[in-house]
């Protein structure tokens, strides 16, 4: 083999360590009531409201160690990702969900558009119309209750088309 990457394999030399016992056997190894446990945790300190710990454990196992940290971290991510995309999966394939929804949309709607005509039917103008129906939403606390939301309803329900007759609008 040639190359830039070919580098010469250093000879294996056994740890003094028995990892063996140690990182295979995690009650051994992370226990610290284990008294022939390889790793150490100690608090340091505490002071205001901060605790200083530390960990001992032989030089060897520092590299096993961090990447048995930084599996979980991966674990923890990837159990987030699926977590994340069952979640996106239930709220699209939840059709009574979706029919709740759009329910409320339509009773939304409906409640704008007859707001809207029995104000107009009382006397007031288009445009006291629309803000007083916008106001009305307000008052009962509606999430979507805004100006430019019931323009877009009113629209959509025909309320505010021109009559070609005498340029009022049709109800």
């Amino acid at each position: 083999m040639t190359g830039a990457c070919h580098s010469q394999l250093k000879p294996f030399t056994p740890s003094p360590v028995d990892f063996g016992s140690g990182v295979f056997d995690l009650a051994a190894a992370f226990n610290p009531l284990n008294p022939g446990r390889m790793i150490d945790y100690q608090v340091v300190s505490v002071r205001d409201g901060v605790a200083v710990f530390s960990v001992a454990m032989p030089d060897q196992m520092v590299g096993a160690f961090a990447t048995m940290l930084e599996s979980q971290g991966e674990l923890f991510k990837f159990i987030d990702r699926k977590r994340r995309i069952k979640v996106a999966e239930n709220k699209a394939i939840d059709l009574d969900a979706i029919a709740e929804r759009q329910k409320y949309v339509e009773e939304y709607q409906r409640l704008i558009v007859e707001t809207f005509d029995k104000l107009v039917r009382s006397g007031r103008t288009v445009n006291e119309a629309v803000k007083e129906t916008n106001k009305r939403l307000k008052e009962q606390g509606h999430p979507w209750a805004c100006y430019d939301n019931v323009m877009r309803v009113l629209r959509a329900g025909g309320r505010l088309r021109k009559s070609k007759k005498g340029g009022t609008l049709s109800r």
